[in-house]
């Protein structure tokens, strides 16, 4: 069996629950479409749902979206933040039952080239960018990028901290299954009495 995801909360402001839900569902996609390499980037903080296709300023515009066709050719864009807005980048590599993972605290797919422009997406994996901050601020964000040997998809996800991380808003994704990955997060975390049972009351 593959081992798991494996993050660091290692910024005093991050937290550490939030970070696993991250892991859980960076897991539950692994699991489900089997890439070969993984990439994980924490951004300093919160990112709302405009990011997902965005390619930024260019040539003057005040900004483009990737459009449906660009999606299925495979041309999704590479997010444009800002490099200093990099935390932390994971990058995962399968070995056997095993991930190699190396850690930076810049990211490579996130360099500018001439222009303005920024790297597209053509290396088949999982992308995943989420918030930090998640210790101070009340909301969490996440978005995940598939891209495989036919395609390339992305999706959003906004997360609301009451009591529990609670899944507030779901783009280019099914709202049930983003409910059901946490709430079987707040099972096996619950089974494991690393949180309370009150939490499965209602996690979302």
């Amino acid at each position: 069996m593959m081992k798991k995801i494996s993050l660091n909360a290692d910024d005093d402001d991050e937290d550490t629950r939030f970070v696993q839900i991250v892991e859980a569902f960076v897991d539950y996609y692994v699991t489900l479409f089997s890439p070969p390499t993984v990439f994980v980037i924490r951004i300093d903080h919160w990112f709302g749902a405009k990011w997902l296709g965005f390619r930024g300023k260019l040539l003057g515009a005040i900004g483009v979206h990737a459009d449906v066709s660009d999606v299925e050719r495979r041309r999704m864009p590479m997010p444009p933040f800002s490099p200093s807005r990099v935390k932390r980048f994971y990058y995962f590599t399968r070995h056997n039952d095993e991930w190699d993972c190396s850690v930076d605290n810049q990211c490579v797919l996130h360099a500018k080239k001439s222009g303005d422009e920024f790297q597209r997406i053509y290396r088949r994996g999982l992308y995943c960018w989420y918030s930090g901050g998640t210790r101070t601020n009340t909301c969490g964000s996440m978005m995940i990028y598939d891209v495989n040997e036919i395609g390339a998809n992305g999706w959003h996800l906004s997360f609301e901290f009451r009591t529990t991380w609670k899944l507030t808003k779901c783009v280019n994704v099914s709202g049930d299954v983003s409910n059901r990955i946490l709430f079987d997060y707040y099972a096996a975390a619950a089974t494991e009495q690393t949180i309370g049972r009150e939490a499965l009351d209602r996690p979302f």
